[in-house]
C-alpha cells in the first residue's frame, strides 16, 4: 500500500514517520519518501538508519520519487510519500495511492490544507475519492469548525517538540508519540479498506475488526488487531495506573465538642449557600 502525506510545511514528514514507527512495532516494513525540501534535517548515515525509516534523499524530480517507490512497494515495503500540497493535482501520483491524506500544523498551513482539501473534494464523482484531512492541535478554532464539512481523520495530532523529533529520528520514539503513531494507522488501515467512506468512527472500526467477507477484509482485520495489541502493549502498567480511579482518603473524624444547649451547629459554607440550608 503507498500512503500519500500533502504538506506545505514538516507535518507530513512527521505524521508519516510516527505511521512508519508503528508499523516496525508490528514488524511490518516501511519506507517513508519525501520530495526534495520537504523531510527536516540531512539524511541519516549508513548503519545509523531507524528502523522502518530510510534516508529520503535527494530525488530532483517527482517521477523519480514515485519510481522509487514502485521499487519498494515491489519488495514488500509499505510506502509513505510526503509530497507537497500542489502534488494533490498530479493524477500519476493519485493514481498509485490507497490513501491521500493532506494536513499542516501551524494555522497558516492548516488553512491552506483546509483549502487544498475542499478543491480536491470540489467535482463530484471524481475518482479517486477526495482525501483526507489529518487535523493537528495547533489548528485554528475557524479551522476546527471547517472539518465537519471534509473528510476528517478521526486523529489529532499534537506537534512534537525537540526531543519527540529527536527520538524519532534515531529511531527511539517514546511511547507517547508510539501510540500515537499506532491510532494514526490503524486508522488508515481503516481507511484504505473503505476509499469511499464519508467518515470513520469507532463503529467503522469495530467493523473492520470483525469483518464477516472477503480474504482482503480478513487481512485488514488481523492487521488492526496486531496494531490494537501493540497499542495496549504501549500503554504498559503505567497508563492503567493512571486511569484507575483514586480512593479518596478516609473521612476525618471529629472529635465532638461539648454541646450548647438550644445552639444548632453552624452550616458549612456550602450548605450555607442554599435557600432553606438555615
Amino acid at each position: 500500500m503507498v500512503y500519500g502525506f500533502f504538506a506545505d510545511d514538516a507535518s507530513g514528514y512527521h505524521a508519516a514517520s510516527l505511521a512508519a514507527a508503528a508499523l516496525a512495532r508490528v514488524e511490518r516494513p516501511a519506507t517513508v519518501l519525501a520530495y526534495p525540501g520537504h523531510a527536516p534535517g540531512p539524511a541519516a548515515p549508513a548503519g545509523r538508519r531507524p528502523p522502518a525509516l530510510v534516508a529520503h534523499g535527494a530525488a530532483a524530480q517527482l517521477q523519480g520519487l514515485l519510481d522509487r517507490a514502485a521499487a519498494a512497494l515491489a519488495g514488500g515495503s509499505e510506502v509513505f510519500l510526503v509530497l507537497p500540497l500542489a502534488a494533490l493535482d498530479e493524477d500519476r501520483v493519485r493514481a498509485r495511492l490507497g490513501v491521500a491524506v493532506v494536513t499542516g500544523m501551524s494555522p497558516l498551513h492548516a488553512a491552506r490544507a483546509l483549502r487544498a482539501v475542499a478543491h480536491a473534494a470540489a467535482p463530484a464523482g471524481r475518482r479517486p475519492p477526495p482525501p483526507w484531512l489529518l487535523p493537528w492541535s495547533a489548528a485554528l478554532s475557524g479551522c476546527r469548525r471547517l472539518e465537519g464539512r471534509l473528510r476528517t481523520l478521526p486523529v489529532r495530532l499534537a506537534p512534537p517538540g525537540r526531543a519527540d523529533l529527536a527520538a524519532l529520528a534515531a529511531g527511539t520514539p517514546a511511547a507517547s508519540l508510539l501510540r500515537s503513531g499506532t491510532l494514526l494507522m490503524a486508522v488508515l488501515e481503516a481507511a484504505a479498506a473503505d476509499p469511499d467512506a464519508q467518515r470513520l468512527d469507532a463503529a467503522a472500526l469495530g467493523e473492520a475488526l470483525s469483518p464477516a467477507g472477503s480474504p482482503a477484509d480478513q487481512a485488514t482485520a488481523e492487521r488492526l488487531r496486531d496494531l490494537a495489541e501493540s497499542f495496549a502493549r504501549l500503554g504498559g502498567d503505567g497508563s492503567r495506573a493512571a486511569r484507575a480511579p483514586r480512593r479518596a482518603p478516609p473521612p476525618r473524624r471529629r472529635r465532638p465538642g461539648p454541646r450548647v444547649p438550644g445552639r444548632r451547629p453552624a452550616a458549612c459554607q456550602p450548605c450555607a449557600a442554599m435557600p432553606g440550608a438555615r
